[in-house]
């Protein structure tokens, strides 16, 4: 287990936030890659959208944990999700932002607006 309030040595990771399209609004993508694969633990905070976090990442990746969910790979978070952690050793992931009218009518009854946080894939386990 990685120790608690690790933050990523920023200097290594490239970023890429393309610019909204007009062709679709509501949503907001950021990509970042680790130019070496990386621990990572971070406390993540509560947005005003649902996010979705694609995890691109070889080998094991990320890991979330909430009070509820224990997981890992790539994570729906809805608004609002509480205390959430993302940890592991990553090299690239795709965070999805969607206002929540754009989620509700994406998503349907997923995490949308009520605050929990959904594994994505095969690779998850509740608690």
């Amino acid at each position: 287990m990685l120790s608690q309030g690790v933050p990523p040595a920023w200097s290594g990771v490239d970023i890429a936030v393309p610019e909204p399209s007009a062709r679709l609004p509501g949503i907001s993508m950021a990509g970042f890659r680790h130019r070496v694969p990386a621990p990572v633990d971070i406390a993540m905070v509560a947005h005003p959208s649902v996010t979705l976090l694609i995890d691109l990442s070889d080998d094991d990746g990320l890991v979330y944990d909430t009070q509820w969910r224990h997981g890992r790979g790539s994570v729906v978070i809805g608004l609002a999700p509480g205390e959430l952690r993302a940890s592991g050793l990553v090299g690239e992931c795709l965070q999805i932002r969607l206002q929540p009218a754009v989620a509700a009518a994406v998503l349907a009854s997923s995490a949308g607006g009520s605050g929990r946080v959904d594994g994505v894939g095969e690779q998850r386990n509740s608690r």
